[in-house]
């Protein structure tokens, strides 16, 4: 499965209010003009810079220290937490495994500090995404788990979805296809549920690789053409590129 799916694990930073219609043009104009070293500053740098990701991902780089380090002169945890999980994503956009461990790995050391158990899933739940780019499976399924039960914690179902669809990812490149396909299932009955389409593709998507692993290449047929809808529904050229793959 495909990495832009695994990430959906973003932080949700404080609204910016503007009055212009691009975000990021007024976010910059107002980061140009007031130069007060406050933690609005740090959010503006923070959500500016992952405007940048897939396309600019230096910029998103630069922007995300600039707050780190406004954060720590100014004492503000959570925000040098933000923008260490940026930095993250920025190395991992990039393909820089063990440059995006470092940073999720001080992220998660901020925010576990500061008990903060939201967050600290989110920091799992990225460690595990770049342990399964690096095919280090076994450490990615224990991080995977770990931000599953502190999202049944939080009885936040979003995250609970994304984590079984990531574990059954998992289990499916470990050849396990039996708890590929429960965890899997678990996945897709629940996006059903809250009618999250991307989620649905995926786990389509998914389903084929099991079954096609399973040489049931019928069945395995109906789930990538199921995920292929989906995926073309909700505009996702990545992942339509990957199902036609398999």
């Amino acid at each position: 499965m495909k990495k832009n799916i695994l990430l959906f694990f973003l932080i949700t930073l404080a609204k910016v209010t503007i009055a212009q219609t691009n975000p990021f043009d007024s976010l910059k104009l107002l980061l140009q003009k007031e130069q007060k070293e406050d933690t609005t500053r740090v959010k503006r740098l923070i959500y500016l810079s992952g405007g940048y990701i897939y396309f600019k991902p230096d910029t998103t780089l630069l922007l995300a220290q600039q707050a780190a380090e406004l954060s720590k002169k100014i004492k503000f945890p959570n925000g040098e937490a933000m923008a260490l999980n940026t930095i993250g994503r920025a190395f991992s956009s990039t393909g820089d495994n063990p440059k995006a461990l470092t940073a999720y790995f001080s992220s998660l050391e901020k925010w576990e500090n500061i008990q903060d158990l939201q967050n600290i899933s989110i920091a799992y739940l990225n460690i595990g995404v770049v342990y399964l780019d690096m095919k280090s499976y076994q450490d990615g399924l224990t991080y995977f788990l770990k931000a599953k039960a502190i999202a049944e914690k939080l009885q936040d179902e979003r995250r609970i979805i994304r984590c079984n669809l990531n574990i059954g990812d998992t289990y499916e490149k470990l050849n396990q296809l039996d708890s590929a396909k429960k965890y899997t299932d678990l996945a897709k009955e629940s996006a059903i549920r809250t009618n999250d389409l991307q989620v649905i593709g995926a786990t389509f998507n998914n389903l084929g690789n099991i079954y096609l692993k399973w040489k049931m290449n019928e069945k395995a047929m109906n789930n990538y053409k199921s995920s292929l809808t989906y995926y073309g529904t909700v505009g996702d050229d990545e992942g339509y590129c990957e199902v036609t793959l398999g």
